[in-house]
């Protein structure tokens, strides 16, 4: 349970950044209780409340780690927390019950002050956050997984069934569901954590863990045509390769046929 405990605090430190305005937050959800009556706290404070005595409770924790992993992304949890309009609603309903109107727009002033001296100017970037960056296209996506979407789609498969990379398998499924991703998130870590032995030990000695062999482990011991009979049994129609992996070179001359590249992909089909 302290073990819990521990990845709940460092989680949220690393959500909030060690940011004040949490403490603002504090204080407005704290307002919403004590004076926000029934409808305000049904809408800003039950809920996360109930956030606390489930997610947030340690040994309730413990039990959704076992089942979903995921420890290093914990703290995304921490987004179902609505505090930015939490701390709006209660400084709008703070200043709707001054009735003086110079005090009010006086309130009114040093709370928006407040706000923004406290709050992380993301589009300044600085040290504590990344530096601001305008999405690539209108799309809110990268060039390179749009132009892998037009390559997928290009042979008029309806849903085509692909084999990419770790980072594709994260981020590609959001901008393109109707691809298949071969691999999924589970199997990511469930097995590509081990050693490649280990994998070998623990995978049965099937099509998958000869494709994962070579195209995650990089074991280019195995022949391009028992790879390609390995995607062929799996049903995979395109796999996907980093210009600057080894692959390339395994793939050089073999079955496989090159139908397009990106500017940090290669896609070779794969039924041919």
């Amino acid at each position: 349970m302290q073990e819990n405990a521990k990845l709940i605090l460092d989680s949220f430190l690393t959500y909030s950044g060690r940011n004040p305005i949490w403490f603002i937050y504090a204080a407005a959800f704290l307002y919403l209780l004590f004076t926000g009556g029934k409808t305000l706290r049904r809408i800003f404070v039950y809920p996360v409340l109930f956030l606390a005595l489930t997610v947030f409770n340690p040994p309730v924790t413990g039990l959704i780690l076992r089942v979903v992993g995921q420890e290093t992304q914990f703290h995304r949890l921490f987004w179902t927390i609505p505090f930015a309009v939490t701390i709006g609603y209660a400084a709008v309903l703070f200043l709707c019950r001054i009735k003086k109107r110079v005090l009010k727009i006086t309130v009114a002033l040093v709370l928006t002050l407040l706000i923004a001296v406290v709050g992380i100017p993301v589009f300044f970037g600085g040290e504590d956050v990344p530096e601001f960056m305008p999405p690539e296209n209108a799309a809110f996506t990268t060039d390179d997984i749009r132009q892998l979407s037009n390559i997928y789609h290009s042979e008029g498969i309806q849903t085509p069934k692909v084999l990419y990379d770790q980072a594709l398998t994260l981020a590609y499924r959001c901008y393109d569901p109707d691809v298949t991703s071969f691999i999924s998130r589970y199997f990511l870590r469930r097995y590509l954590i081990l050693p490649l032995d280990e994998f070998l030990n623990e995978m049965p000695k099937n099509a998958t863990a000869r494709i994962m062999r070579v195209y995650y482990y990089g074991d280019h011991n195995v022949s391009p045509k028992v790879f390609r009979d390995a995607l062929v049994a799996r049903e995979i129609d395109y796999i996907t390769v980093k210009n600057t992996s080894s692959m390339i070179e395994y793939l050089q001359g073999g079955p496989l046929t090159q139908v397009g590249t990106t500017d940090h992909y290669t896609v070779y089909a794969v039924n041919r």
